[in-house]
């Protein structure tokens, strides 16, 4: 059976020291990778744009998860949402900075979101400036 986000308890392993969330976001779904600090994959799934839906995913991971999501025409309301309601580090990456995404062969939401997932753990992501 496929553990889902909004299943997984809030806890951290003695190797764990804190989860990345990366977010590639679109109109109507977002693809959701987390990754612990060492780089191993926890989760990547598609989850619905909808507030309730994303409160309570978001509610299952530890505190200190840092999050970044893909600057797309949407990205707006779901960094307001996130930063205003919820209150965490979110990174919007800068989509011109972050060469990696735009050239890679296997064009997927899913490896996108590992790969912005990944960026953001290793220091690499390039943010841009935001008033959300």
């Amino acid at each position: 059976m496929k553990t889902s986000i909004v299943d997984r308890p809030k806890k951290e392993t003695a190797n764990t020291k804190y989860f990345v969330v990366g977010i590639d976001m679109h109109k109507k779904f977002m693809q959701v990778a987390v990754t612990d600090s060492k780089g191993r994959a926890h989760y990547n799934e598609k989850i619905e744009c909808n507030n309730s839906v994303i409160r309570k995913a978001v509610s299952k991971m530890p505190d200190g998860t840092k999050y970044v999501l893909e600057s797309s025409s949407v990205w707006y309301g779901m960094c307001r949402f996130l930063t205003g309601e919820l209150v965490f580090y979110i990174m919007p990456s800068n989509p011109l900075a972050t060469k990696q995404i735009a050239e890679s062969k296997k064009k997927t939401d899913k490896a996108d979101a590992e790969i912005l997932a990944d960026l953001l753990r290793c220091g690499y992501i390039s943010g841009c400036q935001t008033l959300c």
